[in-house]
């Protein structure tokens, strides 16, 4: 392809994907439960307030309680009386891992979470190990690979995900191509 044919490409397809996800949301209709606080966020938030790099480096971005409320009660709607075959979920952006706790929290055991991150703060990795504990003990799996969503989203296509959240780059033109490449992720039991 050419290096103009992409943003040609993308505005052929944005009145499609537009259609598709307007006709998604007339299709369901999200009453989402209260859920009781999460112990897994306190327990991130403890160890958060406890990294010495989380304590000394700028903050980059912020994840409002209201979100990951709903982040915890989507997956549980969305999961609840899951049984069989594994679930594959994949996030875009990690920093310091409360999507991830919040995705994870109402998971059944045997959930898989690809994290997708630049890691770029010192903090990533000690609380990406805090992740990968809380998991570890809810029978979950959570893996964080460093890198470029734009590139490695098209290595996953392989991978047939039953959620992909998208909450890295934040620039339109970021977010148009994460959620283009999370469309060839997509089966049809998928939620983007």
């Amino acid at each position: 392809m050419e290096a103009g044919s992409v943003g040609m490409f993308a505005i052929e397809i944005d009145p499609l994907v537009r259609a598709k996800a307007l006709e998604a949301v007339r299709e369901k209709q999200l009453f989402l439960a209260q859920l009781p606080p999460s112990p897994s966020l306190w327990r991130l938030q403890l160890a958060i307030a406890q990294c010495y790099e989380a304590q000394t480096e700028e903050v980059e971005g912020h994840c409002a309680p209201e979100q990951l409320d709903f982040l915890r009660s989507y997956v549980a709607q969305r999961f609840a009386g899951h049984t069989g075959s594994v679930v594959r979920m994949c996030q875009i952006g990690f920093n310091y891992g409360h999507s991830a706790v919040a995705l994870l929290d109402q998971a059944p055991a045997g959930t898989h979470l690809i994290s997708l991150d630049m890691v770029n703060h010192t903090y990533t990795p000690p609380l990406e190990r805090v992740v990968q504990e809380i998991a570890m003990e809810r029978g979950q799996k959570h893996i964080l690979l460093k890198g470029d969503s734009a590139e490695m989203l098209p290595r996953f296509r392989t991978i047939d995900f039953d959620l992909v959240f998208i909450d890295g780059n934040h620039a339109y033109e970021a977010v148009k191509m994460d959620f283009l490449n999370s469309l060839l992720l997509a089966s049809g039991r998928s939620e983007l």
